[in-house]
Parts: C-alpha cells; sequence; structure tokens
C-alpha cells in the first residue's frame, strides 16, 4: 500500500486522506537522471537510486554513519549527533512535511518484510563549498531502539532561487515498528575549527522542529488508534450517550494534545471534548503501553470517559491528536477519523 502524506497522515473529520503514488515520485527523479541533469552533476549524490520490479533500491545504507568521530553520539538515546554539532537553522535545512512511504518485501505467506520511507528535505547551498563533503541527511529513531540511526540523502534539484531539493531514503524492518521520528541534517561542504575538540569540523546544520522531533509513519494509525479493553464501548440511549473509549497514543511529545470532536445531529452543532484529570467527558492519562525504556514509553493509553445528557439517535466522533509545541516548532496534527468515514455509533432497536 502507497501513502502520500503531509507528514502525519489522516485528514480532518469526514475527510478522505490524500494519497499519491510513490512510484510516480520515483519515476520522475528517474527520468531527470536519465537525461544527464541535475542529478547527474552532483558529486554528492551518495545514494544512487534504482528500479527493480516497482520497489525502490536504496544505494546509502540506512544504517549509515557520517564518521567514526561521530559513533559515540549516534549510539546517544538522548539527542542525535547532529542535535549536539549542529547549528538550528530552518533557512540552511529545511523539512516541509512531505515524505512518501511503501510496504516492500511482500510475500503470500509471510506478509511484508520492509517498510520504505522517503524524506523530502530543502537545502540552501554554500558557494565555497566543497561538493566532495556535501551531504544531506536524517538521524532517525524507532519504537524500542532508542539508538538514533542516520541516513544519508541524494540531489534532485535545484529551484529558481537557487534552493536544493533532496530526498533521504529510510528502509526499515516492518518488526522494527511503521513510525519513526527524524531530525534533518545538512552538511554544507565547508569546514571550521572547533577550539573545544581541537579539530577541524564540517560545519552542520539541523532542523529539528524545536527540539520535537518529525514523525513520520506507514499510516496515521501507527500514531493514533482505538485500544481495546475488555470494558469499553458506547450507549446511545434516550437517555444520551454513555461509555468509556481507550486509545494508544504514540508519545511524540511530552506537551500534547488530544481531542475528540462530535456531534449528534449530522455537524449541524459541533462539540469538543479536550484533556483533564479524570473526569468525564476529559481524556486522561491511564498508563505506558509496551516497554518503558529509560523512562519513556513509546506509546501510551489514554481514556475518555463520555456521559451526554439527552436523547440522541446516532453519535458521531473523530479524534485529533496535536504535538509540536515548543519553541521554534511546527505543530502538528493527526487524525483518526475512521478512514475519513467518522466514527458512529446507532441507538439500539
Amino acid at each position: 500500500m502507497i501513502y502520500r502524506t503531509n507528514g502525519d497522515g489522516a485528514e480532518a473529520p469526514g475527510r478522505a486522506e490524500e494519497t499519491s503514488s510513490f512510484g510516480e515520485a520515483i519515476e520522475w527523479m528517474m527520468r531527470r537522471f536519465r537525461r544527464g541533469g541535475r542529478l547527474a552533476r552532483a558529486a554528492t549524490a551518495a545514494g544512487a537510486i534504482g528500479l527493480s520490479s516497482g520497489q525502490l533500491l536504496v544505494g546509502g545504507c540506512a544504517g549509515e554513519v557520517v564518521g567514526s568521530s561521530e559513533e559515540a553520539l549516534i549510539n546517544s538515546s538522548v539527542r542525535s549527533w547532529a542535535q549536539e554539532r549542529g547549528e538550528r537553522n530552518t533557512h540552511m535545512v529545511r523539512y516541509d512535511g512531505v515524505y512518501w512511504t511503501q510496504t516492500t518485501g511482500c510475500g503470500f505467506r509471510g506478509g511484508c518484510t520492509d517498510y520504505e520511507y522517503l524524506i523530502q528535505l530543502f537545502v540552501e547551498p554554500t558557494p565555497s563549498a566543497h561538493l566532495e563533503d556535501k551531504k544531506v541527511g536524517v538521524v532517525y529513531r524507532l519504537p524500542g531502539y532508542h539508538a538514533p540511526r542516520t541516513a544519508n540523502g541524494y540531489y534532485v534539484r535545484t529551484f529558481e532561487d537557487g534552493r536544493e531539493e533532496w530526498h533521504v531514503p529510510v528502509k526499515v524492518r516492518s518488526w522494527e515498528g511503521s513510525l519513526l521520528t527524524f531530525d534533518a541534517w545538512y552538511e554544507d561542504g565547508t569546514w571550521y575549527w572547533d577550539e573545544g575538540a581541537g579539530e577541524w569540523r564540517k560545519r552542520t546544520f539541523v532542523d529539528d522542529n524545536g527540539g520535537d522531533l518529525y514523525p513520520a509513519s506507514i499510516g496515521p494509525w501507527s500514531i493514533l488508534s482505538r485500544y481495546w479493553s475488555p470494558d469499553q464501548g458506547l450507549e446511545v440511549s434516550e437517555q444520551g450517550v454513555q461509555g468509556t473509549l481507550d486509545f494508544r497514543v504514540a508519545n511524540l511529545d511530552w506537551d500534547k494534545q488530544l481531542e475528540m470532536v462530535w456531534t449528534t445531529d449530522g455537524w449541524e452543532t459541533v462539540n469538543t471534548f479536550r484533556m483533564g484529570d479524570g473526569e468525564k467527558n476529559a481524556f486522561y492519562y491511564v498508563g505506558p503501553i509496551g516497554a518503558v525504556i529509560d523512562g519513556v514509553a513509546d506509546y501510551e493509553q489514554w481514556r475518555l470517559e463520555v456521559d451526554v445528557e439527552g436523547p440522541a439517535e446516532v453519535f458521531e466522533y473523530a479524534i485529533v491528536y496535536r504535538h509540536g509545541f515548543a519553541e521554534g516548532a511546527t505543530p502538528r496534527e493527526v487524525w483518526d477519523n475512521n478512514a475519513g468515514r467518522n466514527y458512529q455509533v446507532r441507538k439500539a432497536d
């Protein structure tokens, strides 16, 4: 299955998810490559690509590190080497929220073994750069695997204003999870003397969404979904709407927002339940889901106890998860809206 996303997946209530062709994006780049355009003269396009049986083959290994001197930082469970060494500068390197995904290695019995991401970045070239030292990529993290990994990208094209578009391929095994978070980095091909380290280093810029990182997922369900438990469910009756709903939420940010947008009259009126401290009609934290590593869980269970008074025939709702509220970050949202159809609970006959 193929998704094109603005970085978070699903749309607002009642709207279908935007889709496009992963293969079209790759074929467009390959046509440029065959014509011998700018891609051919970019000395830094280390991640050469090819097409075989409709699958993307990545020349730059997703596990490749930039150099041995960065190894200790890459293995850090807190920050990436790019965050530690780079200057946060979204003029020099920027992620605008666009990536493509596909599943590969699919067999009749074993399902699909691999997830592939293609992340779009934009960089500002430096006139005095040494092209052989110029690199663009991401440092990404997987659920349960807190040691960041580095992936290198390849050059795609130059715009009239001088900006360059690069794509970064990331390939992970399906059992490692269908969600990752990342920061984007750019070594512009210039060097500087680091007094503290006593050595020359590559000048590095980073876009890490103000420290909150960026998410990428195979589908919105990887970030937000219903979490089925024995005591949950909603009932619509002449007395109103009552019941309990649980949700599985990716722990992308400490400062997160959960909301339910709901109606009982076909969206003539729109109502919202927000977060609270355990009271009814407000989301509250239940506990971690899965392993807790270094005191942090990759997924959390959140609960909403619904109590709406007054007769109703149908209760229709969707859930939205917002994150990215650090200073300098770009807030983003993910919708769980039943694939654009919204969830509906009707009064029993």
